[in-house]
């Protein structure tokens, strides 16, 4: 009887990990869900965001229902008069405007907001799901289509991108470049339709124009697409023209929406504007020069036009623009990327000074066991299409993880994405493959799908996410400890500050959140476009002359001080560096040590925030 229960469960067992593995992203996406549905611990059933830029985009969504004019790049409630041009799209702002506008009468103004923010990443986890597992159908097999979303499950930076009231554009570019990555795989397996090069070209431009960030990425695609062309000729050659000019004429389009027609040939490298217009055209030059040798027999005159037109385009666009070099963060000024990356963990590299090396290289377990899994499938590969397709898929996997350990480590979500798919035909691989019970094909098999299965768990439980491998300085954001609610019943009631709204010196994670919360406008704000700004509030905090620092609060105009003085924050503001000059001005004001121009604001219950009132 022991015997037969025993094989029951044994089947049992068997059977729930045997393809096709029926509902695994329903099950993935659920329990991702409910983990945010049940646990009441979590900010964002107390209202708060995780990030300033979140806060940010609800304040650009609620001003767009306020009136705020379409083309008017700038949020003048940051650094006024001036303000602070923003480098979010209002694309996405709309978007979520319309939403905020539909709840609106039910919940509030700020309720609706903040359930916008709750409900839409789910929504987008869902389509990234989606489109793996779609993806998975084509390069992979259908029946294994459905494991994509265990290595997904396990890939905590790039799920982290996906929790409800992350509303910021961070996401949504991952997941459109898993679409594009999709249509790239139809556009080669598929290559007598133009639907899919027309397809990859407007989503890239789309992708581009949410977030910045995405041009390594586009760069990335580009230069695949361009490889294909050039050593396949023909109809590749053909549909890498009909991408690149459907990239650039989209590109165009979406600059005659967010630009305005007397500010189209603004050359900012910061925001979108007709600089990556003009990146566009460049790939659409050098594709045009391989599609008009697509007919010659070899490849060679392909490559050599391709590669020269690539190679002269390239210089003439950096010489023009040579801070585009560094990336779309290249033209910041020097002195604020400092403070601002100071407070951005994701924008540190993986392999940096006195982080912990386990925190370096486990993050990286999976993608780089993917480059290889994506090789062995090059190998294995019996068609020319699907050769491809695995090599361009380990071209992407290794150098997203090596931007992520050398540049940023925002980039290692994008490399986890890439590494699901080879991960998940190497299982299949392995699984199908008929070996004695007892050799050692068997035992090598047995021990590689082991590693297979666990590496990715070991990554994300060794490792964590991107935050945790590097935050061994300050902390990305205010957290708990600096909880605005208490803070905002005074700034926002109109029986006492709300009714006068003044400007605010903030330390620089504090902004945004300020601004969504309440009627009042704020100096810093954690954004490289905001110069002016930041650099004044950095003066404030750690000049250690009162007297400097009430000079500039004159020449601003400023009403309020607000302040976080959580210790991992205030390391920005060097409170804990060299005294022998005396503390800079914000340890002054955490000790105790307040001057006659401010007068300490109480806020009930106490907490890490500081209010005070400038006479």
């Amino acid at each position: 009887m022991s015997s037969l229960r025993f094989s029951r469960l044994a089947d049992a067992f068997d059977a729930l990990l045997t393809p096709p593995f029926k509902g695994a992203p329903v099950i993935v996406w659920l329990c991702y869900a409910l983990f945010f549905l049940f646990n009441k611990s979590l900010d964002l059933w107390h209202g708060n965001l995780l990030d300033p830029d979140d806060y940010l985009y609800l304040v650009q969504a609620i001003d767009a229902l306020k009136g705020h004019a379409w083309f008017d790049l700038f949020q003048h409630r940051m650094n006024p008069p001036d303000g602070t041009l923003v480098h979010y799209s209002h694309l996405l702002s709309g978007f979520y405007a319309g939403f905020i506008f539909l709840l609106q009468p039910c919940f509030g103004t700020v309720s609706a907001a903040i359930i916008t923010a709750a409900i839409l990443p789910p929504l987008y986890f869902a389509a990234f799901l989606f489109a793996l597992h779609r993806i998975a159908h084509v390069l992979i097999d259908k029946k294994w289509a459905d494991l994509t979303a265990y290595f997904v499950f396990f890939s905590p930076s790039l799920m982290s991108q996906f929790m409800p009231g992350h509303i910021d554009h961070h996401g949504l570019v991952v997941l459109i470049a898993v679409i594009a990555f999709g249509c790239i795989v139809h556009m080669i397996t598929q290559p007598a339709s133009f639907l899919w090069p027309v397809a990859t070209g407007g989503l890239l431009a789309l992708g581009l124009v949410l977030g910045l960030e995405l041009i390594a990425v586009i760069c990335l695609l580009t230069t695949a697409i361009g490889v294909w062309a050039m050593a396949e000729g023909g109809r590749a050659a053909r549909n890498g023209l009909v991408f690149a000019v459907s990239f650039f004429l989209v590109s165009v389009a979406l600059l005659g929406v967010t630009r305005s027609p007397a500010h189209f040939f603004d050359a900012d490298i910061l925001a979108y504007s007709i600089v990556y217009v003009i990146m566009a055209g460049c790939f659409a030059g050098c594709f045009l020069g391989v599609a008009l040798a697509a007919g010659t027999a070899s490849p060679w005159p392909r490559f050599v036009i391709g590669t020269g037109l690539a190679f002269i385009t390239g210089s003439l666009f950096l010489h023009n623009f040579p801070a585009l070099a560094g990336g779309p963060y290249g033209a910041m000024d020097p002195a604020l990327a400092k403070l601002i990356f100071a407070a951005a963990p994701e924008a540190w590299p993986l392999m940096r000074p006195h982080a912990p090396w386990i925190k370096t290289i486990m993050p990286l377990l999976a993608p780089l066991t993917a480059f290889a899994a994506a090789l062995f499938m090059l190998v294995r590969s019996k068609s020319n299409g699907q050769r491809w397709l695995w090599g361009m898929t380990a071209f992407l996997t290794l150098v997203a993880a090596g931007l992520a350990t050398f540049y940023q480590a925002r980039f290692l979500y994008f490399a986890q994405a890439f590494a699901v798919l080879p991960l998940t035909a190497m299982v299949r691989h392995d699984w199908m493959q008929k070996t004695k019970s007892g050799s050692r094909a068997q035992i090598a098999r047995t021990l590689r799908l082991g590693f297979l299965l666990l590496v990715a768990p070991l990554s994300a439980t060794i490792a964590g996410d991107y935050s945790d491998a590097t935050m061994t300085e300050v902390s990305p954001s205010a957290s708990a400890g600096c909880d605005m609610h208490t803070l905002v019943e005074l700034l926002d009631d109109p029986q006492a500050y709300g009714k006068h709204p003044r400007l605010i010196i903030n330390t620089i994670n504090e902004g945004p959140e300020l601004l969504f919360r309440t009627p009042h406008s704020v100096l810093a704000g954690p954004y490289h476009t905001n110069v002016t700004g930041n650099t004044e509030a950095m003066r404030f905090f750690t000049t250690r002359d009162p007297a400097e620092a009430k000079a500039i609060a004159a020449t601003r105009g400023a009403g309020l001080v607000v302040m976080c003085d959580m210790p991992v924050q205030m390391l920005i503001y060097k409170t804990d560096g060299d005294r022998g000059n005396g503390p800079v001005f914000a340890r002054q004001l955490i000790e105790g040590k307040i001057p006659g121009c401010l007068k300490p604001v109480p806020v009930s219950p106490p907490n890490n925030l500081k209010l005070f009132d400038i006479r």
